[in-house]
């Protein structure tokens, strides 16, 4: 840097213009300590003074930037709002106060600008800790208010943008086929930067699909061309720091949130600890969404499996039977058409023709010939099992028998395909169940599931059919030879009733043992009952009672199904991980709780495990912020944490010194929503020890607590080392 040039009194040799040299003392010793950046300019732009706070900004003592001139010689210090706001305050003759990102700082802060007789008077205050506290707070608010993912990608936009200070933002989810990124909202964007991002694939070398496929942040700053090349001919020409965070709702890549900067960015482990705050929020939203979404798919599966139950039970029509069957099918299993095929073997063996459709017109199937059994139709013509494919299109059976080799012009078209056979109990194949969609990926294992069991009870349900059709068709012979065909039409009729009995059984479980009441929705019920019952009518009244009853029956399958999703969700490949390291992100992330506290943590040396880096970093989270939470009042809170070799394991403790547990609620604690106090006095949900017990015992590790009412708790778990589990 060439020399700066001199203020004016010295160019003419007067004295260098230091605070001691024209401040009183007691105003010298007041500017020096105040935790705000002080600084004066002359007219021409030159620093005729600065406290040790606004020198710290340019890395300088006071005395090496005297003289300086600020907008030549330290440009790096300023924001890009300084050139118009200082010029705006000495042409108006007025105080300008605004804020400002600053990226030598990186973070806020509050600037006023006063002009004085001899150039301008500034005053900064880092303001960083507040915004982002009421930036934390406007999302909670408004994710409060979510119902849809849509509402919480635009909250989620809006207010990152706005909190970071970003130019522009966007968001990308994967498509279906998980082979590119599609921009499903976006603030900022110019029409050609719409065009531009619309679709990208995940395997492009650019910071956003390296957040998608490696499922971790990546924050880019300043250096966005050199690190990754293939960004130049995709990112906005005033683009020079980016920020990628993918968004991981259960596990799973839900998408991705791009943040674009104009200026060069240092993403200080604060800065990513907010960001990455202000998407988990997202996230957390996300989950919550997601699960009232599974419970209302829950309750319309329970309506529609208790329908068919009684349909089952009462219809021996047969044509009106199959078709009922059909219909629930598609309604079950998310297909856009169903059909149900009955053998009927012709000469060559091989035709089977069209008994029931749903989801499409008859008019679709009866152009096209009867299906045949080929690789794809003929396992379950068979009676081999399930079959359920994807996208049946890519399958190595599709498209092998001629003439059309595939579907023939004009069919329904076909990608995810789902099919079952109706076996009787004899074993007899009495034919299939065929569902369709016209995207892939549709069919999950539990509409598997769906279809296998209403096979199951159609096959029972025809035979009930049939026989009562025998019955019918033979009843005036029965009349005329009742004397010798007793025994015969009594036989029938035990078998008859007891298919039937069968079949009630099974209503019985489908309306009872498979009911999920939903204990949200009823006291949701309840409290609008109590709250506008007075301005509900009649039927709103009974409408509300038939809820909370339907929810009473329906809440414990759901809470099963739920708790059972969560036990197989997928886990990342366990790897060696500096538990120290996980640990030091946590406290960064928990550094307000433990400083508005004052608690007091000591430390020991933490080994190299092999572990689930998240998984880990949820452990330590959860563990750390029980032992805030339950502190004693007015005693102030210490943690320690500590780790010891035991063979071929560590055994981690974490100790503090809050309320304690009594030891007969040593192993409640770990029972899923089990509290031992009110939500008055503490509050949670009670998840949090019964996540940290299953992360260890994924692990293959064991928890446990020793504790002592009125002094504290000592929580140790134990994770293998990772040197026992790596290749010699």
């Amino acid at each position: 840097m060439p020399p700066p040039e001199k203020p004016q009194a010295q160019r003419l040799g007067q004295a260098t213009s230091l605070p001691e040299s024209f401040l009183p003392p007691a105003l010298a010793h007041l500017l020096e300590a105040s935790a705000d950046a002080i600084f004066t300019l002359d007219r021409e732009g030159h620093i005729t003074y600065v406290n040790r706070r606004a020198a710290a900004i340019a890395g300088l003592t006071p005395p090496e930037v005297i003289g300086r001139h600020l907008e030549r010689d330290l440009p790096h210090t300023f924001s890009s709002r300084w050139l118009s706001e200082s010029r705006r305050a000495r042409e108006e003759n007025r105080p300008v106060e605004y804020d400002t990102f600053n990226p030598a700082v990186g973070g806020w802060l509050r600037v006023q600008v006063v002009p004085t007789p001899s150039g301008l008077a500034v005053q900064i205050r880092d303001v960083t800790f507040a915004r982002r506290t009421e930036a934390l707070q406007r999302v909670t608010a408004a994710l409060a208010g979510t119902r849809t993912p849509e509402q919480v990608v635009r909250v989620l936009l809006k207010q990152t943008v706005d909190a970071a200070g970003a130019q522009r933002g966007g968001l990308f989810l994967p498509d279906r086929d998980g082979t590119h990124l599609e921009l499903r909202g976006e603030v900022g964007y110019t029409p050609e930067l719409l065009e531009r991002f619309a679709r990208l694939p995940l395997a492009l070398e650019v910071p956003l699909c390296k957040a998608a496929r490696e499922q971790q942040p990546v924050f880019v700053g300043g250096t966005v061309d050199a690190q990754y090349p293939e960004a130049a001919r995709l990112r906005a020409q005033d683009t020079r720091s980016l920020a990628a965070l993918p968004l991981l709702v259960e596990g799973n890549l839900w998408g991705v949130l791009v943040l674009s900067f104009g200026e060069a960015r240092h993403f200080r482990s604060q800065e990513q600890a907010f960001l990455l705050s202000l998407v988990e929020q997202c996230v957390q939203a996300l989950s919550r969404i997601q699960a009232e979404q599974e419970l209302r798919t829950q309750a319309d599966t329970l309506k529609t499996l208790n329908r068919i139950g009684r349909t089952l039970s009462a219809e021996l029509d047969l044509d009106r039977l199959v078709q009922a069957v059909t219909d629930a099918g598609v309604e079950l299993t998310g297909a856009q058409f169903g059909a149900f095929f009955y053998n009927l073997t012709d000469r060559h063996q091989q035709t089977h023709t069209l008994y029931a459709l749903a989801g499409a017109a008859r008019e679709a199937f009866a152009s096209f010939p009867l299906p045949r059994t080929t690789p794809v139709f003929g396992p379950t013509f068979r009676g081999e099992g399930a079959v359920r494919v994807a996208d049946i299109t890519r399958d190595e059976r599709y498209g092998q028998n001629p003439p059309y080799h595939g579907m023939p012009p004009g069919h329904l078209p076909v990608r995810s395909y789902l099919a079952v056979p109706v076996v009787t109990r004899s074993g007899e194949v009495l034919g299939g169940l065929f569902f369709g969609h016209g995207e892939p990926g549709i069919f999950s294992e539990q509409a598997e599931q769906f279809a296998l069991g209403l096979a199951s009870q159609t096959a029972v349900a025809l035979d009930n059919a049939r026989l009562y059709g025998q019955l019918q068709q033979s009843h005036a012979e029965l009349e005329r030879r009742v004397e010798e065909r007793t025994a015969q039409l009594a036989a029938q009729a035990a078998e008859l009733q007891r298919s039937n009995a069968e079949l009630e059984q099974f209503a019985y479980v489908a309306s009872h043992d498979l009911q999920a009441p939903i204990r949200a929705v009823t006291s949701f019920a309840g409290l609008i009952a109590r709250r506008y019952e007075a301005q509900l009518d009649a039927r709103g009244q009974t409408y509300l009672r038939q809820i909370v009853e339907s929810g009473e029956h329906m809440k414990r399958l759901v809470d099963d199904l739920l708790a059972f999703s969560r036990v197989h969700t997928e886990q990342r490949e366990r790897q060696p991980v500096d538990s120290g390291a996980v640990l030091r992100a946590v406290l960064a992330r928990l550094r307000p709780d433990l400083d508005l506290l004052e608690a007091q943590l000591q430390i020991g040396a933490l080994p190299t495990v092999l572990a689930d880096a998240s998984q880990l970093d949820q452990l330590f989270q959860n563990l750390l912020s029980n032992a805030l939470k339950y502190r004693r009042p007015q005693v102030r809170p210490e943690v320690r944490v500590s780790a010891e070799r035991e063979g071929e394991v560590w055994r981690f403790a974490v100790m503090d010194n809050g309320i304690g547990i009594e030891a007969q609620y040593f192993e409640r604690i770990f029972v899923i929503f089990q509290r031992l106090h009110g939500q008055g006095e503490y509050e949670g949900t009670g998840i949090g020890l019964a996540v940290c017990q299953k992360i260890v015992e994924r692990h293959g590790g064991r928890l446990w607590v020793e504790s002592t009412p009125g002094a504290g708790s000592t929580f140790f778990f134990t994770l293998p080392a990772a040197e026992n589990n790596l290749p010699s």
